[in-house]
């Protein structure tokens, strides 16, 4: 219910008196129904028309005020804490105002004698006092009666009546040691079959109103506990008090404010017993939806998850739609021989997380070279498979390059909820490597090589030593171990390839396969020399064989001469002498 505040500003004292939204003003009693004067805070008002005749009920006494209502205001009080209460009305301007009180717990229908009244003939101030003696006084009274002792939970009518009919308003400020409440819960009910019907006449000074609703049958907390008027079914008869907290929401000083009130109700007819038949007390978030049946059948099913007050029309509880928490499902049945009989079945289900699971330093890639490791992931206790096989290592060697996929499955025993996670894993082949160019072979006075592998963007070492160029110069003669290091950015795999370069003073020349001896009838002789690539002569003439067919006995020289074709600095000669024979005369 939302409740609005009128501002009036006096010459004296600036408060406000609520009311509600679009009713009419609190020139008559039940005007006062939807809404209590704000606690003991001071408030200025103004009366300004008599309009209709509460006093017209024989059951509402005027008391001392013999002239009816002239320009009235009605206002209603709930009292909070027990003591003694008094007023004082002050008006804004010389003015006769006289008022009376009716309670405890009257309604404007059927008011009773005033409490207290006063019709004192007087311009000034009026109101209860805790010196008065008199309780009620006419028009030769001085304007205070006797204070009155209140009790917690009472509520009162005062009408302030302004007997000059000036339009003249006035401040109201409280006294005593009672307190005001600023919410009043109030309600009653009707009754058809085991449904009960609620009508709910709570009031406020400000702000909204919000409403919690116990049935006193132990049904759980739904939407219906929660809204203005519910209508709850009762499952069995009996005796039952309805109890209903009423908290004012607000951003004034009564915010949070409760009320509570109760009321016993017989149910003596009830509706066939309903139940939720195939549903367990709780599921993991992966099981398969339930399609819900309810006895007896007919009925409807509605959800309220995680505490939510609005309840979804379901016909089956499906755990991963739901969401994690606790639901309470609702089966309600309509009597087809009474639809005013209605059961309510409930049931509290759980939906329970999966486990949530991580490997253990496993990484996406790995290199061909790897090492064997024992697999893990948290928590631990589960299962691992690769590549569908169970196992407890990843075996880089045996299982080869290619994509290999690792699953971990794992059921927590606290919930018996299973889950598994999987991961791919990329084996790598080492990077294929080549250094480009570099001989075997370099003669100290050689130029220098720079040094080049494909792929490129690696790193050279000669006998441990960072280098970019192979300098034999530099390093002198003798055996060189390059190595030429690469990594692979796109899988982090690293390979090396080895090179042994000798750096010698000339290059070594060796005759290969030619004989020292030869008889002249014999076949001729390819002529070869490493390292290959230079050049014969036999006698100081070229020649690629040696023919002995065409050379006379005797000895003949052979000279190889070799020049690095990359680097013509680096030469060598040497010289094999072969004998020829003659063919022996038979």
């Amino acid at each position: 219910m939302k409740l609005i505040f009128t501002y009036l500003l006096s010459t004296i004292i600036f408060s406000y008196l609520p009311f509600l939204a679009q009713a009419q003003v609190n020139n008559d009693c039940v005007g006062t129904r939807d809404r209590l004067v704000c606690g003991n805070q001071t408030f200025s008002d103004n009366s300004d028309g008599p309009g209709r005749n509460d006093f017209q009920p024989a059951a509402n006494n005027q008391g001392c005020l013999s002239n009816g209502e002239n320009q009235s205001a009605w206002y209603q009080i709930k009292i909070q804490t027990s003591g003694t209460l008094t007023f004082v009305i002050a008006p804004t301007v010389s003015s006769d105002y006289d008022f009376a009180v009716y309670g405890p717990n009257v309604s404007c229908s059927a008011l009773g004698n005033p409490r207290r009244c006063s019709y004192a003939l007087t311009s000034g101030n009026t109101g209860l006092s805790l010196t008065a003696n008199d309780v009620s006084e006419g028009g030769g009274g001085d304007g205070f009666v006797r204070y009155m002792d209140v009790i917690a939970g009472q509520t009162y009518f005062i009408i302030v009546d302004n007997f000059s009919n000036n339009n003249q308003g006035f401040s109201f400020t409280w006294g005593g040691t009672a307190l005001l409440a600023a919410i009043k819960a109030e309600f009653s009910f009707t009754r058809s079959c085991n449904g009960v019907s609620m009508n709910n006449r709570s009031s406020s000074c400000e702000g909204d109103i919000e409403y919690l609703w116990n049935f006193g049958d132990g049904s759980p907390i739904t939407a219906t506990n929660s809204i203005e008027n519910p209508t709850h079914y009762y499952s069995q008869t009996g005796l039952y008090t309805i109890t209903l907290t009423s908290t004012i929401v607000s951003s004034g000083p009564n915010n949070g404010q409760v009320d509570v009130v109760t009321l016993p109700v017989t149910i003596s007819q009830v509706p066939p017993v309903s139940s939720i038949v195939n549903l367990e007390d709780e599921y993991c978030i992966n099981d398969s939806p339930v399609t819900l049946t309810g006895s007896p059948s007919g009925g409807v099913f509605t959800v309220f998850s995680n505490g939510s007050t609005t309840g979804t029309m379901i016909t089956s509880f499906n755990p991963a739609s739901l969401g994690v928490g606790s639901h309470i499902v609702q089966y309600r049945y309509t009597d087809p021989s009474n639809t005013n009989c209605k059961g309510d079945a409930f049931q509290t289900v759980i939906v329970k997380e999966l486990p949530t699971l991580s490997f253990v330093d496993l990484e996406a890639n790995y290199c061909q070279d790897a090492a064997t490791f024992t697999l893990q992931a948290s928590p631990a206790g589960g299962t691992f498979t690769v590549d569908g096989d169970n196992a407890t290592q990843f075996d880089v060697a045996t299982l080869g390059t290619g994509t290999h996929q690792v699953i971990y499955s794992y059921t927590d025993p606290s919930t018996d909820c299973s889950n598994e996670i999987t991961q791919e894993i990329v084996i790598n082949a080492p990077p294929e490597i080549t250094i480009n160019g570099l001989r075997d072979l370099y003669c100290i006075s050689g130029n220098d090589f720079a040094l080049q592998a494909s792929p490129n963007g690696g790193i050279f070492t000669i006998d441990g030593n960072v280098a970019t160029q192979f300098s034999p110069s530099a390093l002198g003669l003798g055996t060189y171990e390059v190595i030429y290091s690469y990594t692979d950015p796109a899988t982090s795999c690293s390979n090396t390839e080895t090179k042994i370069v000798e750096v010698v003073t000339a290059p070594e020349i060796n005759f290969v396969g030619i004989p020292t001896q030869i008889c002249k009838n014999d076949s001729p002789v390819t002529l070869n020399a490493t390292p290959v690539g230079g050049t014969f002569a036999i006698d100081g003439n070229s020649a690629t064989q040696f023919d002995p067919t065409n050379l006379t006995a005797g000895d003949h020289v052979i000279q190889y001469d070799y020049a690095d074709p990359d680097d013509a600095s680096c030469s060598n000669s040497a010289i094999l002498t072969v004998r020829v024979y003659r063919n022996p005369i038979i």
